[in-house]
């Protein structure tokens, strides 16, 4: 018997073999949302506005999917092991 333990290791194993996280997934598209928590400063005479500020980007890589016959719902992978949108 396979544990899911060892699928999820053949998984991740199948999907980093060829992934190149430098490069983005062809016709990616990123999802980004902006949510304001707070102003922190306004400042006419400084010429200053400061905010506290959540940022969440989405997007969808391909080459990381798998279908059921793996047996596994999720892997866990750090970032540096995969793309991700740089940041401005």
């Amino acid at each position: 018997c396979v544990s899911s333990v060892d699928n999820a290791t053949a998984l991740v194993k199948h999907l980093l073999a060829d992934y190149l996280p430098g490069l983005p997934p062809k016709g990616q598209q990123v999802e980004v949302e902006l949510g304001l928590i707070e102003f922190t400063k306004i400042s006419t005479t400084e010429e200053v506005l400061e905010m506290f500020v959540w940022w969440r980007m989405y997007w969808v890589d391909e080459r990381l999917s798998w279908g059921p016959e793996w047996g596994v719902d999720s892997i866990p992978l750090l970032t540096s092991q995969v793309w991700s949108p740089d940041i401005i």
